[in-house]
């Protein structure tokens, strides 16, 4: 649910002149999710950030076609990034250890990287201004979103 409002409130309120949020915080909030979930909950987390990509998509005019696409290249986002960070850095996820967040920052970059050439292939937006839109907005979001939500877990 907080994906998805998150999403649908993003493309209400922040969209750009190219139809594109200007910031994707339901990218961190996915993230954070993944990296603070148990391993059974990471598919059921994935299959529910799923539907509710591909629906707040298609109620903001994208079709059928287009919103699969932004939502296989939320997923793979998602998953890329949770990966490298499982795979690059200890258990930890205090914002005070550096290492961590090295490898949180390295892994969102890329991700988002991932994602926004995804997201241009898979939705037919085969343009630079729409790759980088793509990449830097999922990127701010996650980058806002997850270390706030490890603090908060913490507590």
């Amino acid at each position: 649910m907080a994906y998805y409002l998150s999403a649908y409130f993003s493309l209400e309120f922040t969209q750009s002149t190219n139809g594109l949020a200007t910031i994707w915080p339901a990218s961190g909030i996915f993230v954070a999710a993944l990296l603070l979930a148990k391993r059974v909950a990471k598919l059921p987390i994935i299959a529910t950030v799923a539907a509710a990509s591909l629906i707040s998509n298609i109620q903001f005019g994208a079709s059928l076609i287009e919103a699969a696409g932004y939502t296989v290249a939320n997923i793979v986002e998602g998953v890329v990034i949770t990966q490298l960070v499982h795979r690059g850095a200890n258990a930890s996820r205090d914002l005070d250890n550096t290492g961590w967040l090295m490898t949180f920052l390295a892994a969102t970059v890329f991700g988002s990287l991932v994602s926004g050439a995804v997201a241009s292939l898979l939705a037919g937006q085969l343009s630079l201004p729409f790759f980088v839109s793509w990449s830097l907005t999922v990127c701010l979001g996650t980058l806002i979103v997850v270390p706030q939500s490890c603090v908060a877990r913490a507590r």
